[in-house]
């Protein structure tokens, strides 16, 4: 199995977190717009689709890397719980959006799969976007939130400013307690 842990010395997670943060909004939103607007489905689908693929990609090696990095750091039992459902979720509706694009797409396809089956993608496509969006915002915060609740007061100090070209600031302008 592969082990997603570190790269180049720093950890992954906070790397491919970023990611997600923007793909699976992406897919999701796209989802949603395709879903109400018949219109940009034939230009649209296939960038959405992309996008929808790329988000349990994502969101797996999140999960992996999160739990490489818990090992070092210790585990945030919120932010884990609420990551591996994330991924579940996204892998839901990267299934039932590709039948969905498979319907639209191919009449093949569509005359053989039956009304009830569409009827029942039709509705759980937006519900799964709208669960992705969601999940991803908890997770987010709840990372945010383990990583930096404790370490940012809710009183600001001054900036901390580069130097000047060819100039160095004194170490105690970048001092900071962890």
């Amino acid at each position: 199995m592969w082990v997603f842990d570190l790269i180049t010395g720093l950890p992954i997670h906070p790397l491919i977190s970023h990611a997600v943060v923007v793909v699976v909004p992406l897919a999701a939103i796209g989802a949603l717009i395709l879903t109400f607007v018949g219109k940009w489905r034939s230009t649209y689908s296939p960038l959405v689709l992309i996008a929808v693929l790329l988000s349990p990609i994502t969101a797996f090696i999140a999960t992996q890397s999160g739990e490489a990095l818990s090992e070092r750091v210790g585990l945030p039992k919120s932010h884990a719980t609420l990551g591996e459902r994330l991924a579940l979720v996204v892998l839901v509706f990267a299934i039932i959006f590709s039948i969905w694009f498979a319907i639209e797409k191919s009449d093949r396809v569509r005359t053989k799969v039956p009304k009830f089956l569409q009827q029942v993608v039709k509705v759980f496509v937006p519900l799964l976007a709208i669960a992705s969006l969601v999940l991803t915002v908890l997770v987010g915060h709840s990372g945010a939130e383990a990583t930096w609740k404790y370490r940012v007061t809710q009183a600001q100090g001054p900036a901390i400013e580069d130097p000047a070209p060819g100039t160095s600031a004194p170490a105690s302008d970048f001092a900071f307690s962890i």
